[in-house]
């Protein structure tokens, strides 16, 4: 029932390719920080912490967003802040500074702060009474696309971050294809099955 529901499949997808945009993020920020930028441990911890801060930010914006805006749009701003983030990020791979990584994947992490919640939300809603099956679901779908991309971002490594930037902007623009076919048809009304 829940992989023949649309709208399920359209939050879920646009849900686990951020997911496995922040898993790409999480596994090869550190990488490129220390072996491709010379920073220390301590300092590329510090670094990728901050990041971490972004999504806590865009979780609390999320929901104070979603006072004025349907959880719809919450979900495309943070998918559009997530595409854009990564491209800069991508574009300028090639300066050699911890700001030209940590700036666009703190940026990066608060976008997909302001998916992964309200996405999961709206995906569970509709099925009450098989909540803990459609949460599992999304739960497997995100693990599964993460183990993936951390496959694909070590095998792709070469010391920059411009392989690692691009497969953050493809797994956003993944996240925005599933999304984008039914946002005119779900704008500004409840999602139903």
């Amino acid at each position: 029932m829940l992989a023949r529901s649309r709208n399920f499949m359209m939050l879920a997808g646009a849900n686990s390719a951020l997911y496995g945009a922040m898993f790409v993020w999480i596994a090869g920020a550190v990488f490129v920080l220390i072996e491709g930028m010379g920073q220390s441990a301590d300092a590329a911890g510090v670094y990728c912490a901050v990041s971490i801060v972004g999504f806590v930010v865009g979780s609390v914006l999320a929901g104070r967003m979603q006072a004025r805006l349907s959880p719809l749009q919450v979900i495309a701003g943070g998918l559009v802040l997530c595409l854009a983030a990564s491209i800069v990020g991508w574009a300028i791979a090639d300066v050699h500074a911890p700001f030209a990584v940590i700036a666009p994947g703190f940026a990066m992490m608060i976008g997909i702060g302001w998916v992964v919640a309200p996405a999961t939300a709206s995906g569970i809603a509709p099925f009450p009474e098989m909540a803990g099956a459609a949460s599992a679901l999304i739960g497997f779908l995100q693990m599964a696309v993460s183990s993936l991309t951390v496959l694909a971002v070590g095998y792709l490594y070469d010391g920059t971050a411009g392989p690692m930037m691009l497969l953050m902007a493809v797994l956003s623009a993944i996240g925005l294809a599933f999304y984008v076919p039914f946002l005119g048809r779900l704008r500004d009304r409840m999602i139903s099955r």
